[in-house]
């Protein structure tokens, strides 16, 4: 076979054999592919794929005015813009694939990309291709993926290992194609993960592209080509998260001590259980196992010595005893890392030398981007030593930079890229012999047996569970996407995940939500809410409760989920109070639709009213004329006011009503509509017209 056939047949060999090591691996990410998705009962990815279903049903100007907390506009930008994955899902739904086979097939290709790119990575690094391949699999076993199949954003790190892979080859090369590619995929990136695309722009990518500059792997031309490329996206992200990058402009979380801990770097939950028991302080357990390690040491002990083995004996010695600390973490354990830091940076210097240019640069950008995240909680005196509180100090308060501590997964493919670097030096026998591939292959047995997850193989469906949709059947009570406002019970207020389930279902009526989850919690929202319905809903509803509801959000339909309403009240719950008071509505609301599971109850004035009052959010009144009718026509004039002042009277003819509001000025927050008669008037109905249906009358 001739060299090129080879080259050809490469990748689709290195394709099949990523995919089969997945389907051991995560089997039911194959045996279930149609039917269920990993922890498809968590609220957090209840509320991830309702954030992804809504991009990829909704037109482009509605993409940030999420249907949770109404009458409040721009909601998605108090949480995560997945516009990176929805992409995906917008192909997947083209090709006909259900929401499960979507996020199934999501996981799929994302650990196979992520492993290809840290293979090209690696074999740009090392040149060694079956060195590069044996630790490029870490990415596929590596044990924080099982987490972030709840977290798709966090999940989706994917592009990272490619970033760097064609910032390399610009470096070597010069040409425009790598540098585009490079910057084109950091904008993906952060379309995908916000909080990982604000640590790779502001961290990673600066120092990369400085170091190679400082050490002269680009000239003055390569660096301003490379800035040019990259002022280009960020114009591009500004454009596109304009809105969520002023919500984060106010936005902190107090009390949170970010960074990543030495306990987090080297805890291994299952390793040496048997022996030390469970760790005394949970952490993220960042640690890739003792065989990945000893070949990232590897890279830092230098050829040329004679005494390699001893060299390697006194770097490598602190993993294991870090790992054995992690467990109970204190100043001993800080301190011994300090030490093994330095160490390091000793090997590094003692070896520079013979290490190429990019070598020198990965390394480089490695030892950064773990300074940048470098956490201490007992070390005396180093408590407040952090690069990050630096950088957090000079840096707009940018809400990714509150989530540094989960984007330190970034170095993975750095560490595999090293790791394999210092295989391929130190293990040069006879190029390509027997005693070359036993060695990748007790490396890979080692590596896989280290971070393998026997429960997942031998019971595939221990993490699979349907995506649930709650009492799907009550939403087709509901009119489609009209614009309505839509209160469910529960209304979860302290644990907000339960709220998820309910923008989950927002497919089958498409109208908009009070209930809702965020990383922004809308604490005066909710205040000013739990004082109408009540915290736990033991007392609603009432008519009192739904006229507040009817003028304060425009809450046009309430449905009451038995079930879910059991489990949230526990001992309070009484379904024949509640029901009894549902039967004594009379003024505010009626059942429009009753089973054992739901109850659905139309909120509007069934009473004469000398005034109709609504809350709409400003994209609503922008966009649509408000329509009224009633049951004779109204004695003149009409007054209408908007947040408090008049506004110009209402165009009526006989018992209709338009009022336009839509070149008024609205605030954001929701605005407060009054239309005011003469005399009692009796309202058939309150509506926002449909923006591209003919009008019921020609306005005068």
């Amino acid at each position: 076979m001739t060299p090129k056939n080879k080259k050809v047949l490469l990748f689709p060999c290195l394709l099949l054999a990523y995919l089969l090591l997945i389907a051991i691996l995560y089997p039911g990410l194959f045996s279930e592919f149609s039917s269920k998705v990993p922890y498809g009962s968590a609220g957090d990815l209840e509320f991830i794929l309702s954030i992804i279903d809504y991009s990829v049903h909704s037109p482009l100007r509605d993409l940030y005015n999420f249907p949770m907390f109404y009458p409040e506009s721009g909601a998605l930008a108090r949480t995560h813009p997945l516009f990176g994955i929805s992409l995906f899902y917008k192909v997947f739904q083209w090709l006909g694939l259900s929401l499960e086979q979507s996020t199934n097939l999501y996981i799929i290709m994302g650990l196979l990309l992520g492993a290809l790119g840290c293979f090209l990575l690696a074999r740009e690094l090392s040149g060694s291709g079956l060195f590069s391949f044996v630790f490029s699999i870490l990415y596929i076993l590596y044990r924080k993926n099982l987490l972030h199949f709840a977290w798709l954003n966090f999940f989706s790190r994917f592009w990272v290992p490619f970033i760097l892979y064609f910032l390399l080859r610009f470096i070597r090369s010069g040409r425009h194609r790598d540098i585009a590619a490079a910057a084109a995929l950091s904008f993906m990136e952060f379309l995908a993960c916000v909080y990982l695309g604000t640590s790779l722009g502001l961290f990673l990518l600066p120092a990369f592209i400085l170091f190679a500059w400082v050490l002269r792997l680009i000239d003055w031309r390569g660096l301003l080509k490379t800035a040019a490329w990259f002022l280009l996206v960020l114009g591009l992200i500004g454009a596109v998260f304009l809105p969520f990058l002023r919500q984060s402009q106010v936005f902190d979380i107090p009390g949170r001590n970010p960074g990543v801990s030495a306990a987090e770097l080297f805890q291994f939950p299952r390793y040496l259980v048997f022996w030390l028991g469970e760790p005394s302080v949970k952490t993220q357990a960042l640690f890739p196992g003792l065989a990945v390690m000893a070949c990232f040491v590897l890279f830092f002990v230098p050829l040329r010595t004679k005494r390699r083995l001893l060299f390697f004996l006194l770097l490598f010695a602190p993993v294991p005893a870090l790992a054995v600390l992690a467990f109970s973490p204190g100043p001993l354990l800080e301190a011994l890392f300090l030490l093994w830091a330095v160490m390091l940076a000793a090997a590094l210097v003692l070896k520079w030398r013979e290490i190429s240019g990019p070598e020198r640069l990965v390394a480089g950008s490695f030892f950064f981007f773990v300074l940048v995240n470098l956490n201490f909680n007992f070390l005396p005196g180093l408590s407040s030593l952090s690069f990050y509180g630096i950088f957090n100090k000079l840096l707009p308060p940018l809400r990714g930079l509150r989530q540094i501590q989960r984007a330190f997964i970034l170095v993975l493919p750095m560490l595999t890229a090293m790791a394999a670097t210092g295989a391929a030096r130190h293990f040069r026998w006879a190029g390509k012999d027997l005693r070359l591939r036993l060695t990748a292959a007790a490396l890979f047995v080692l590596m896989t047996a280290e971070n393998i997850n026997l429960p997942i193989i031998l019971s595939p469906g221990s993490i699979m569970r349907p995506i649930s949709h709650k009492d799907a059947e009550v939403y087709s009570c509901l009119p489609f996407r009209s614009n309505l406002a839509v209160l469910e019970i529960p209304h979860y207020f302290r644990v907000a995940e339960g709220n998820a389930q309910y923008l989950l279902n927002w497919r089958l009526h498409q109208n908009f939500l009070l209930n809702g989850k965020a990383r922004v919690r809308p604490l005066d929202y909710w205040l000013k809410l739990s004082r109408i319905i009540g915290k736990f809903q033991k007392d609603f509803p009432t008519d009192s409760q739904l006229q507040r509801l009817l003028q304060g959000y425009s809450v046009q339909r309430v449905i009451i989920h038995w079930d879910l309403l059991r489990t949230y009240q526990r001992r309070n719950f009484n379904r024949q109070r509640t029901w009894a008071k549902i039967q004594r509505l009379q003024d505010y609301g009626r059942v429009v639709a009753a089973d054992d599971r739901t109850v659905v109850i139309e909120v509007q004035e069934f009473v004469p009213v000398t005034a109709v009052i609504r809350t709409y959010s400003d994209f609503h009144l922008r966009r649509h004329r408000l329509y009224l009718k009633l049951k004779g026509p109204p004695e003149l004039p009409v007054i209408v006011r908007l947040n408090g002042r008049e506004v110009p009277p209402p165009s009526v003819s006989g018992n209709q009503l338009l009022v336009d509001l839509r070149r008024q000025e609205l605030k954001a927050t929701g605005n407060r509509v009054e239309i005011r008669f003469a005399g009692p008037q009796t309202v058939r109905a309150v509506e926002l017209w449909p923006e591209k249906a003919p009008l019921p009358f020609e306005p005068r």
